[in-house]
């Protein structure tokens, strides 16, 4: 199984969210303090943590509830979706392992499903819903027999997590689960989870700032615990002998040591001995304590001593190997990761991708969830990639699913230094005007507080699109996302190149009809290479379209082409004139008006500050 959808309400910086995963790679992107973290957290909550003593531990508090608004519940759902492979659903063979017994209540409707509080009241036994219980698992009271069987038409797992505070101020804490069957519009509420909230998905949830004593318990119930346990078992007898011939050793080097401590301690203490071993007692889970993993890059150290790089590698590693070679489920694994990038180097950071990408290739159904600010786990060739951008917006955290699975899409991802977009407040888009409009830019550092990076400083990029050509599949992937844009082109875009982009875009037919009218009545537009080009009894007009594309579409078009903008020209066209240009007048040191007219660009970076706010209307007709 895979997680398919997650819904999450009153969570930290999330009022409320739904957001749909596929199998294979979900990438959350968004510039920091969007909220990527906070999914992981939810999500974290629901299936990370096996440990039994897991209700009393302090994982919730006042601050985890959206604006601290305790009157609200925190909800979270988990969608887990079972795998099909040629109308065969995925085996759920594993549940034979499972003892005990839970009850569930007959089926619920989806209203009372969507009713979340009424899904949990089967956690809390004083507030059970009504209806008989029927109970399951391995006891012979369980009319409604064994685990598999209950399990075995389920096509959707739902995993929940309620918390919230009572009259008396005190947190309650709840899981619960549900099941949906093919064909069925009725889920089955169980009364307790126990150890099936892991049972349907193994789950590895790596945090930003990875600590190897959190990520690798050798308790029982942890992933790392089960594989490590695994190993001991299969040479426990050999392993118990080696540690007895060193505490045989052991005791004989202390010996005397021992017999003096003994004698002046049995007094107060009668009939206590010391003893001093370089091993644990012949206990499996004690042996498992003691383990720990070296590492030797030149320097042998252990572990927990090495830089995140390596750790997130390790553990990557281990918990792959477990999943494929240990688990008893044979079902889907989900490895959950934030910010895998942290302190690698970029050939690092391909390594670590490929390594995803080896884990995900294993099994149909694994599942990779990650969090990143790099364009490495980006630009991907993976077909099955879905990208989330996450954004703030009035301080709660929003959410967008990102088609990318048309090759026009994929063609923007693969090229890394488009990958910023999703970073961004406000993107321009060129075609090949970006380092011109960067220096003109640094050229206007009175224009905000901020100084000659004020680009950066508001996050605003610039993209270079390659040609008019391009802009419409840019515009639609930041539309997806919910991210502001404009457009800064050549002229001809007007007569070549816009009706198109408003085709693709689904711009309204009336908007289409305004530009063909324009087309028809002037001529000379079709082909029109600059605004002298239309006769001038028409300029005028035309004017107002472009205003018209200023205002309501956010299109700059140039009185011209960029080969007008040159006061200097250089030796080669386009791009490579650009960069000729921008080389020149960093060797001379003058600035980048002496080589261009700048006027124009700098108008427009006016209106695009003045449109976001950076400065005033006002600024912006005095400037």
């Amino acid at each position: 199984m895979y997680i398919s959808k997650i819904s999450i309400k009153n969570f930290k910086s999330i009022r409320s969210l739904d957001l749909h995963l596929s199998k294979g790679k979900n990438v959350l992107v968004g510039k920091n303090n969007a909220g990527k973290s906070n999914i992981l957290k939810a999500i974290d909550l629901v299936i990370g943590e096996a440990d039994p003593s897991w209700n009393k531990k302090d994982n919730i508090t006042e601050n985890d509830f959206h604006n601290k608004d305790v009157s609200k519940p925190i909800v979270i759902f988990l969608t887990l979706t079972r795998e099909m492979s040629n109308q065969i659903p995925e085996s759920l063979d594993f549940l034979n392992n499972l003892n005990g017994s839970v009850c569930y209540f007959p089926s619920t409707d989806t209203e009372t499903l969507n009713n979340y509080p009424l899904v949990f009241q089967s956690a809390f036994p004083e507030r059970e819903p009504s209806g008989q219980k029927i109970w399951i698992g391995d006891k012979t009271y369980c009319r409604g027999g064994d685990f598999k069987n209950f399990f075995t038409n389920a096509q959707e797992i739902i995993l929940g997590f309620f918390a919230q505070y009572d009259e008396d101020k005190d947190l309650k804490k709840a899981i619960a689960l549900c099941k949906k069957d093919y064909n069925a519009n009725t889920y089955q509420i169980l009364s307790a989870v126990g150890t099936l909230r892991k049972a349907f998905i193994e789950s590895a949830i790596i945090p930003a700032f990875r600590n190897p004593q959190d990520q690798l318990k050798t308790s029982t119930w942890a992933w790392f615990g089960k594989l490590i346990h695994h190993h001991i078992n299969q040479k426990k007898t050999e392993l118990y002998n080696a540690f007895s011939s060193v505490k045989k050793v052991s005791d004989e080097l202390f010996h005397s040591m021992k017999e003096d401590i003994d004698k002046n301690a049995n007094v107060a203490f009668p009939n206590t001995t010391f003893n001093f071993q370089f091993n644990p007692e012949m206990d499996p889970r004690d042996i498992a304590k003691g383990m720990m993993i070296y590492v030797d890059d030149g320097f042998n150290s252990r572990l927990d001593e090495k830089g995140s790089g390596i750790q997130s590698y390790m553990i990557i590693t281990l918990f792959d190997y477990y999943i494929h070679n240990i688990a008893s489920i044979n079902s889907g694994a989900l490895l959950a990761l934030e910010e895998p990038e942290l302190f690698l180097h970029p050939h690092a950071r391909r390594v670590l991708s490929d390594r995803i990408n080896d884990f995900l290739s294993k099994k149909a159904n694994n599942q990779v969830i990650l969090t990143t600010h790099s364009s490495d786990f980006i630009s991907d060739h993976d077909p099955y990639l879905n990208l989330i951008v996450v954004h703030k917006q009035n301080g709660e955290t929003k959410a967008q699913n990102i088609d990318a699975s048309s090759i026009k899409m994929k063609q923007i991802l693969l090229h890394k230094e488009n990958a910023e977009m999703f970073f961004a407040d406000m993107v321009i888009l060129t075609e090949d005007l970006k380092l011109f409009i960067e220096s003109t830019a640094r050229q206007l550092s009175t224009l905000t507080h901020a100084g000659t990076n004020w680009l950066n400083a508001y996050n605003i990029s610039v993209l270079n699109c390659g040609g008019k050509r391009e802009f419409p599949k840019y515009a639609s992937l930041l539309t997806q996302a919910a991210i502001p844009f404009c457009i800064i082109a050549d002229f001809d875009f007007l007569g070549d190149g816009l009706n198109s982009y408003f085709t693709i875009i689904k711009k309204s037919s009336v908007e289409l009809d305004k530009l063909n009218a324009l087309k028809s009545k002037i001529s000379a537009l079709s082909s029109a290479k600059k605004i002298t080009d239309i006769p001038k009894e028409y300029q005028e007009e035309i004017r107002e379209y472009l205003q018209h594309l200023v205002e309501d579409f956010h299109v700059f078009l140039l009185p011209g082409e960029l080969e007008d903008l040159y006061k200097q020209k250089p030796s080669f066209n386009k791009a490579q004139g650009v960069l000729e240009t921008i080389n020149q007048s960093i060797e001379q040191n003058r600035p980048i008006s002496d080589f261009i007219t700048t006027e124009i660009l700098e108008e427009i970076l006016q209106k695009i500050a003045t449109t976001m706010g950076i400065i005033s209307s006002t600024t912006s007709d005095s400037n």
